[in-house]
């Protein structure tokens, strides 16, 4: 995003504020932000805005104001967090992020706010941040605080210009965006637990919302018994459930977290360091298994359970003031017996009532790396795909073999610290050379709920190009699919792909065409 001129924004929205869709037309054409403001939300921040850059002009009659101005970002959103800042002045060392409020707020609520802001800023290594509050009033006069510490200080407008003026812009193709990582935010418990279980993580709007709700219902035993959180890959899903389990741990319940996939080391760290929370593999349940201490019962990956053990925990739910929570998508199921199956007809054959929340933003990877995997994937939406070019997310190697593809990502995992993700691997049959690859451990299985900044993995003769479209030879496990092995492999990425094809040159051809595209008109 780029930075604007103040002055201007505000002369311009009082010039257009009537005609408000052409001011934001205007105004995304010269931030080059990717959403348009709304209306809705904008023009009450804007008129606060003016009531500031009014006050700061009577303040400076004399003084060059314009320069004063300069480098300013409205509204702006952390790439992929949907992390709002109302507004910033800063160049690459420094930033001034002021909170706008159109109205009165309790001092406690935009202390917490700004101290969150603050960790944002911290994460994006301004050398000085300063925080400022701004609140407008009845008479259009504003109060202006500084955050110091744990409290919100009077200032005057002077003292803010002087704070404002330390800050000289960058160049005026300063792009904040180059600032922040999203991988600095985007905390996975099951990749990185220790700073999961120091709340170095935050959950967006949509995320925080249902997390209130789920949790309000569940502890005023309201007569949902259920509630189920869809979303695909990359929307938060696990990051959701296990906050959520952590704070229902808190506040005295007995929760238990069954996950349907591999017990890895970092299941054992969250466990060990949370009270009154148990996480177990799904292999756990059967008959003897005793849901009876359990107050909530959690199910991440629950696309994979079988009917029986959803059946038990049914019983369980039916039995008692228990409640369970379970994260779902369809589309990561793994294996023919996994599509085959159907949660949703379970839940309603004990008639357990359940509420759907659907996680609809996808906030693990970037927009170009999304496109990419839409359009490699063949995904719903590629068509409207034209126009690509993730050269810079997506590195593309090719060698002879599955065992040169084998030392390649060893390297890779080695020197350049990808995840290197092979294909899960057939206990009783041999095919593709995908055995070969296997030598870690951490396969398209392993890493179910798990994210990485960098992954790489090596496709070879197992896939096929037919029509511009991937097609894919049976695994030498009847059971599954390779189509989805490659789907729950490849979206673990949070910055970047490394695909390395062997023994395959239509795919590295078709791998190219997706990596960058440019239409023909």
């Amino acid at each position: 995003m780029k930075s604007c001129n103040l002055y201007t924004l505000i002369k311009q929205y009082m010039l257009l504020k009537n005609k408000f869709d052409i001011f934001a037309e205007f105004e995304q054409y010269n931030s080059q932000r990717e959403d348009r403001l709304k209306k809705k939300s904008a023009s009450l921040e804007l008129e606060t805005i003016a009531c500031l850059v009014n006050i700061i002009n009577q303040k400076m009659r004399d003084e060059d104001v314009l320069k004063l101005f300069e480098g300013f970002f409205y509204s702006y959103n952390i790439p992929q967090i949907a992390k709002e800042f109302d507004l910033i002045k800063a160049n690459n060392e420094e930033a001034i992020n002021i909170e706008i409020k159109s109205g009165y707020k309790d001092d406690d609520d935009i202390i917490k706010q700004l101290k969150q802001n603050l960790i944002y800023l911290k994460g994006a290594s301004f050398k000085k941040i300063v925080e400022y509050s701004i609140m407008r009033q009845e008479d259009n006069q504003i109060l202006i605080r500084k955050l110091v510490g744990e409290e919100l200080i009077k200032k005057d407008i002077g003292e803010l210009c002087e704070e404002l003026k330390e800050i000289l812009p960058g160049d005026l193709n300063y792009d904040l965006d180059t600032k922040f990582d999203p991988s600095v935010y985007l905390v996975s418990p099951l990749s990185s637990p220790e700073r999961f279980l120091n709340n170095e993580y935050f959950l967006t709007q949509q995320q925080g919302e249902i997390k209130k709700e789920i949790i309000k219902s569940i502890s005023t035993d309201e007569k949902d018994k259920m509630h189920i959180i869809e979303g695909g890959a990359g929307t938060g899903k696990t990051l959701l459930i296990y906050s959520i389990g952590i704070s229902l741990s808190k506040s005295g319940k007995r929760v238990l977290i069954i996950h349907c996939g591999q017990i890895t080391i970092e299941h054992a760290t969250i466990e060990e360091k949370v009270k009154d929370l148990t996480i177990i593999s799904i292999a756990s349940i059967d008959e003897n298994y005793n849901l009876e201490p359990y107050d909530v019962i959690i199910i991440d990956e629950a696309q994979r359970i079988y009917d029986k053990q959803l059946e038990l925990i049914c019983l369980r739910l039916n039995d008692s003031t228990s409640s369970a929570l379970m994260c779902y998508d369809k589309e990561q199921k793994l294996s023919e017996s996994e599509i085959n199956r159907d949660q949703f007809k379970t839940l309603c054959d004990f008639n357990i009532k359940y509420k759907k929340y659907k996680l609809t933003n996808k906030i693990r990877t970037n927009k170009s790396l999304a496109n990419f995997i839409k359009l490699f994937l063949g995904l719903k939406g590629y068509q409207d795909i034209k126009v690509i070019d993730a050269s810079n997310e997506v590195k593309v190697y090719y060698v002879r073999d599955a065992k040169e593809a084998r030392e390649l990502a060893q390297y890779l995992e080695k020197e350049l610290s990808y995840q290197f993700i092979p294909f899960t691997t057939s206990k009783y049959t041999m095919g593709y050379g995908i055995d070969c690859l296997h030598y870690h451990g951490k396969d398209t299985h392993y890493v179910l709920g798990k994210e990485y900044a960098k992954v790489a993995m090596a496709l070879g003769n197992q896939i096929k190009v037919i029509d511009g479209r991937l097609r894919y030879y049976p695994h030498p496990c009847s059971n599954y699919k390779f189509e989805r092995l490659l789907l729950e492999g490849i979206t673990r990425a949070q910055k970047s792909i490394a695909l390395i094809i062997y023994d395959n040159p239509n795919l590295l051809h078709y791998t190219l065409s997706c990596v960058k595209r440019i239409e023909i008109v």
